[in-house]
């Protein structure tokens, strides 16, 4: 009797005994966090506590300065064809008074030579004279064997609604002073607010007549 001899299975083993990696367990207190994160709701805006600064939940509102330009109140004195002669007769008159682009203030003065040494300057307040501030100005040119002519910039802080009064001053080197304020109305500059988006140039009610706005303060004229 002949045996028979069988052999065993080809079977295909699919295990992977590739070497396992171990996984390591670590604790939130040993790399320094909490535990435990807790989070409080709150129903109302009103039931936050002191601690939290509940205008950090509020939109902040943006304060928008308003936009305005300067306009003069008054007729530019150097239109007047008796400037000349008024300059000899009152010994001081403002020539002339210009708004630069960046809201400063440029002006020349017209000066009778009545001596050497001369001290000029201009008076000027924003606040309806409740203080008032004095500019020196330079002297610049002679007009004439009679006259010169001195000027000064000013750098005014004002807002919209502003209103901008100066005067120019001669002082002789005896002391005397000779103003010139306009025959009593200042030379005067109103802030205007621009209407409309932000620098805006529009169009609003002109204030080119000196007795456009109400007298508030006048310097004695000499």
């Amino acid at each position: 009797m002949s045996s028979l001899l069988m052999s065993p299975p080809n079977y295909t083993c699919k295990y992977n005994f590739a070497k396992q990696t171990c996984k390591r367990v670590r604790f939130a207190d040993t790399v320094g966090l909490p535990l435990v994160k807790s989070k409080v709701f709150y129903n109302n805006f009103d039931d936050l506590p002191n601690l939290v600064q509940k205008d950090s939940f509020q939109t902040e509102k943006r304060q928008v300065t308003p936009s305005f330009r300067l306009e003069l109140c008054f007729i530019q004195p150097s239109s007047n064809i008796m400037l000349t002669s008024n300059v000899l007769l009152h010994h001081i008159r403002i020539e002339s008074i210009v708004v630069l682009r960046n809201k400063m203030i440029q002006g020349t003065i017209m000066i009778h030579n009545l001596c050497f040494e001369k001290d000029v300057y201009v008076r000027y307040s924003s606040d309806q004279w409740l203080s008032s501030h004095d500019m020196s100005c330079s002297y610049q040119r002679p007009f004439s064997p009679d006259v010169d002519v001195f000027s000064f910039v000013l750098s005014p802080t004002l807002a919209a609604g502003d209103v901008f009064e100066l005067c120019g001053c001669f002082k002789t080197d005896d002391g005397t002073e000779y103003w010139d304020n306009n025959f009593g109305r200042n030379y005067r500059i109103m802030a205007v607010e621009d209407q409309g988006r932000p620098g805006a140039r529009n169009r609003s009610p002109s204030f080119s007549m000196a007795d456009s706005l109400p007298l508030l303060k006048q310097i004695p004229y000499y």
